[in-house]
């Protein structure tokens, strides 16, 4: 029943975010939070997180996403969101809601290392592939991998969350980078490896690395796209 309920519940606040006015992340909205959920008489209430969720989103959202959008530290609300919650799960003990998904989008910059040109030309050039080789391909730059410890560990929690493979024949593939921690690693799926191959993947890897070196992130991902083409 509880989990009924905490599905549920993060199915409400997925359909509030998307729908909350696009104006959203600092510490003290993280903290803030924190203290209204820990102040409740029944901590582990759900329903009532999901109220204090929603009541600080529509006082501080609006206000908060305008200005993380018009510095450019996010893009999307999903991303502004995503962190959020994540911010929330780390340092808030009580916090039941979880960490939110990020869907509907394939380049997922959450460290907001691409420009809007450079994520909108990665965006055609997945889409482009997708449709042709009938895969859904996503790239996200991340550096913090909690609740993780490694990026492969990431990677794999989310490949299926975060994509959309079931309208796709050839399923998921999750492009997974840390600049900051020299990582990088690429998720398929028990159906997407049958196109890719781990060892294809260390060969699109490759093709990555050098341009990583040189700081040039979009040309590098760009290649590993076109060469995860070739090979699927």
């Amino acid at each position: 029943m509880k989990i009924k309920l905490l599905r549920s519940a993060r199915l409400a606040l997925l359909l509030f975010i998307t729908t909350l006015k696009v104006y959203g992340q600092d510490s003290f909205f993280v903290s803030e939070t924190c203290k209204q959920i820990q102040a409740l008489k029944n901590k582990d209430d759900v329903e009532e997180q999901l109220k204090i969720f929603r009541q600080q989103s529509e006082k501080h959202g609006p206000d908060q996403l305008k200005n993380a959008l018009e510095k450019g530290h996010v893009k999307s609300p999903f991303i502004f969101y995503y962190k959020f919650t994540r911010d929330l799960d780390k340092s808030c003990s009580n916090y039941k809601l979880g960490i939110f998904p990020i869907k509907a989008l394939h380049v997922i910059d959450i460290e907001n290392k691409l420009t809007k040109v450079e994520t909108d030309s990665l965006k055609s050039l997945v889409s482009e592939i997708g449709k042709e080789k009938k895969v859904y391909l996503l790239v996200t730059t991340i550096d913090d991998y909690y609740p993780d410890t490694t990026i492969k560990e990431f990677c794999q929690r989310n490949i299926n969350s975060w994509g959309n493979g079931r309208y796709f024949e050839k399923d998921n593939i999750l492009i997974a980078i840390s600049l900051k921690n020299r990582d990088i690693y690429i998720c398929t799926t028990s159906i997407s490896m049958k196109h890719l191959t781990n060892e294809e993947c260390i060969e699109v890897i490759q093709t990555i690395k050098p341009y990583l070196k040189n700081n040039e992130l979009y040309n590098g991902l760009a290649n590993g796209l076109i060469a995860i083409k070739e090979k699927l």
